[in-house]
Formats: structure tokens, C-alpha cells, sequence
């Protein structure tokens, strides 16, 4: 193969580079951001982001609440945000990564995916949106 010299120079040494973790946090204590949506490991990922980040959320004005929706995994979440939870009835992955104290809403006869092209995938614009009321994460765009 080629050695194509510009694709190396755009990427930093990965001691430079933020984690995923860093740039969660930096987005999600922009007033700015009002809407949070993570599926699986990425609804783990933002509980700890909120987590790190509680007394900033909690100075948020109420116009400007964070909203946060998650997909596939059930967290735990302070009261101060806005919380939407939806697992598929099917989602053996998404239950097992799941707090089983956390209220959450169930979808019958989905599973984890969000596929479109699985069958018994859970649709983002069938099952999800708009789905929750106007204060939901899923609220429609």
C-alpha cells in the first residue's frame, strides 16, 4: 500500500488526543447543549459525565435544563435532569447493563439494535420520537 503522508499528519499522538470521557464533560457543561442522547455503553458513559458534573448541571437556568434520553441501558441519574429511559422488552443486553431501581419505559418486541435493517430493531421515529411528552429528551426536533 501507499504511504499516504497527509492522513498521518492530521492524527495527533494519542497523548494528545481527549478521551471520549473529556470531550462528554466539555460538550454537556455547555449551556448551550440541552439535549443528551446515548444508546448502550454510551448511556453509561453520559451518567458519568453528569456525575463529574452535577453541581455545574445543577446551576443550569430552568430554560436551559439538560435533557437526557437513553437507549439500550438504564442509569442512574440525579433528579435535577430531565430523564427519559427507554429499553426494548427484547433487550437482553440492554437489561443486563441496566440499574434494576431505575424506572425506565419499556418498548414491547425490540431488541438492542437500532438497525433499521434488523428485524425487531427498535426505530428511533417509531418507537422513540415524540413518543415521551414535550420535556423528554425525545421530544420532537
Amino acid at each position: 500500500t501507499k504511504f499516504d503522508q497527509d492522513v498521518v499528519t492530521l492524527v495527533r499522538s494519542p497523548a494528545l488526543l481527549d478521551s471520549a470521557q473529556d470531550v462528554l464533560q466539555e460538550l454537556i457543561a455547555l449551556p448551550s447543549v440541552t439535549r443528551v442522547i446515548g444508546h448502550s455503553k454510551g448511556s453509561l458513559e453520559i451518567a458519568n459525565a453528569v456525575e463529574a458534573l452535577q453541581s455545574a448541571i445543577a446551576k443550569r437556568p430552568p430554560t436551559r435544563t439538560l435533557k437526557i434520553g437513553t437507549l439500550g441501558a438504564v442509569v442512574a441519574l440525579p433528579d435535577d435532569v430531565g430523564i427519559c429511559q427507554v429499553l426494548g422488552g427484547l433487550d437482553f443486553l440492554g437489561w443486563l447493563n441496566s440499574r434494576a431501581d431505575v424506572g425506565r419505559h419499556l418498548i414491547p418486541n425490540v431488541w438492542h439494535s437500532l438497525n433499521p435493517s434488523v428485524p425487531l430493531a427498535m426505530s428511533l421515529q417509531r418507537d422513540v420520537w415524540g413518543k415521551f411528552g414535550t420535556l423528554s429528551a425525545f421530544a420532537g426536533i
